[in-house]
C-alpha cells in the first residue's frame, strides 16, 4: 500500500510546459504545468500520494526526445532559440518532430545563471 506522506528528495530535471488558455472574461493567461521526475525504485502501486489536490501522479509511456542542453536563464527568448534550432537539427537529420517541446531545467531557481543547466526537448519519430 501506498503511504499517505512520505518526503522524496528533489528529482532532476523539473519539466515545464507552457500552456495559453483564456480566463473566464476572455483574457489571454498562461497556464504553467511543472512534472517532477520521480525515482525509479517507485511504481503506480508504490508512489506517495500527494497531499495537494492540485498535484496529480501520472504515469508517463516511454517517449524518444531530441534534446539540446544549455545554460543561463531560460526565458521565452532564450527558449524559442533553442527550439528553433534543435528542431531545425532534427528535421535535417531525418527525424519527424511529432509534439511540443518541453523545458526541462536542473537546478534550483536560487542558482546564478552562468552555473544553470537546462533542456529544450523535442519528441521525436
Amino acid at each position: 500500500s501506498s503511504p499517505e506522506s512520505q518526503p522524496i528528495a528533489m528529482t532532476a530535471p523539473v519539466i515545464t510546459a507552457e500552456q495559453s488558455t483564456d480566463d473566464e472574461s476572455g483574457h489571454a493567461k498562461k497556464l504553467v504545468t511543472m512534472q517532477f521526475v520521480l525515482p525509479s525504485d517507485y511504481t503506480m502501486e508504490n508512489v506517495p500520494r500527494p497531499t495537494d489536490p492540485r498535484v496529480s501522479v501520472k504515469e508517463a509511456p516511454v517517449r524518444k526526445y531530441g534534446v539540446v542542453t544549455f545554460s543561463g536563464v531560460a526565458d521565452d527568448a532564450v527558449v524559442q532559440t533553442m527550439v528553433q534550432k534543435l528542431r531545425k537539427s532534427l528535421e535535417d537529420g531525418g527525424y519527424q518532430v511529432t509534439g511540443d517541446y518541453v523545458l526541462g531545467r536542473y537546478n534550483p531557481p536560487w542558482t546564478l545563471p552562468f552555473l544553470r543547466t537546462n533542456e529544450v526537448m523535442l519528441p521525436v519519430a
